[in-house]
């Protein structure tokens, strides 16, 4: 079986990572694995793609046409038996391309919130009328539609509805590989800084909530004023995060390690890994902490921590965007060196049994119809 998977770009992101861990799980189901990317590819993460992954990137502008009709050629090309779809932008190409290839199963995958997405990004209404009517309009002549949690899946079979098949198909973790990674190398910048240890991991944006994260541990240091944050990521918000952090008075508490190649050492160092997401697709950050058997506090956004955290039972939950409920769980978890172990190890039971790659490597041949050998 030869297959095509598309994709936006390859750069830092909870759906690229999630791409590259489908990749590794279907490589040795199939004959050949060909990934294109339309915008960017980030050197670092292409080579986190499995050896044998034909990467092709085009490196073109995401709204243009002629970008499209290459797609088409390359699929007509390959002859691919499968296509595989990575995202909104991403999907709507797929669909347009397989025009160029009639034989070939076409298989969608939404990797986030469609609908949470567009009103926090603030879209303009014209644009979210149009990717939604897109969505209808494409997203029927696909064989199979997939989406990271059930509330999507509900969500897209509701509003396309039409003939495709939607499953089920959420991000998976390589549990005996992060336990390498995570023992590779000693995390940096922490010394001194007293337990509980308490780390945030992600992409420094506006949907992150990393601001809600800083408000809320304003108050934690009133309540243990000899606690510190972690805080390991970079992006655009980088700068007025450490407005708010001197505004706040939490320079002396606040840990900045930046962005590393290798984070896992964090997450061994952690005793909690706090996910304050204004919305979610499936978290990878806290599916990785739990893998590594880290108690996980996430924001109870649309779709993701509850379904992964099952209502609460592997990880505590809190309201969206509320510092105060935050700062309170942190407290009463970060005082409770039982809690901490019991919650974290539980969870990383939970995960090998459910999301781990070996285990989920049937449940991804299933959905996308390929025979395990």
């Amino acid at each position: 079986m030869r297959v095509v998977a598309v994709t936006s770009s390859l750069g830092v992101g909870g759906a690229e990572r999630s791409l590259i861990k489908l990749l590794r799980v279907i490589e040795p189901l199939v004959d050949s694995v060909d990934l294109v990317t339309l915008v960017n590819v980030e050197k670092r993460i292409a080579e986190e793609l499995p050896n044998h992954v034909n990467l092709i990137s085009l490196n073109g502008r995401s709204a243009n046409p002629m970008l499209w009709l290459r797609v088409g050629k390359l699929f007509r090309a390959i002859d691919p038996d499968l296509i595989i779809g990575w995202s909104t932008y991403a999907n709507f190409v797929a669909v347009i391309g397989s025009i160029f290839a009639a034989r070939a199963r076409l298989i969608l995958s939404e990797r986030i919130y469609v609908p949470q997405y567009m009103k926090q990004a603030n879209h303009s209404i014209l644009r979210r009328r149009i990717v939604l009517f897109l969505m209808r309009l494409l997203y029927r002549r696909a064989d199979v539609v997939t989406a990271n949690s059930t509330t999507n899946v509900r969500f897209l079979q509701r509003y396309v509805g039409g003939l495709p098949a939607y499953r089920l198909l959420p991000n998976t973790v390589d549990v005996a590989g992060l336990d390498v990674r995570a023992t590779e190398l000693d995390p940096e910048g922490i010394e001194g800084v007293a337990s509980p240890h308490i780390v945030a991991i992600g992409r420094l944006e506006q949907q992150k909530g990393f601001d809600i994260l800083l408000r809320a541990f304003a108050i934690v240091r009133f309540n243990r004023p000899d606690w510190s944050l972690v805080i390991v990521g970079d992006g655009s918000e980088r700068d007025s995060l450490r407005v708010l952090s001197r505004f706040l008075r939490l320079d002396a508490a606040i840990y900045w390690a930046g962005e590393v190649a290798n984070p896992f050492p964090y997450y061994r160092w952690a005793d909690i890994v706090v996910v304050p997401s204004r919305f979610e697709g499936f978290p990878n950050v806290a599916l990785e902490a739990m893998a590594l058997g880290n108690a996980v506090i996430c924001s109870d956004c649309r779709t993701g921590p509850r379904e992964l955290t099952v209502k609460g039972r592997y990880g505590r939950l809190v309201p969206v965007g509320d510092a105060g409920a935050l700062a309170r769980e942190i407290v009463a978890l970060g005082s409770s060196p039982h809690a901490i172990e019991e919650l974290g190890s539980s969870a990383r039971e939970f995960v090998l049994r459910t999301y781990d790659m070996h285990v989920m490597r049937l449940r991804y041949a299933e959905v996308l119809g390929f025979c395990v050998r």
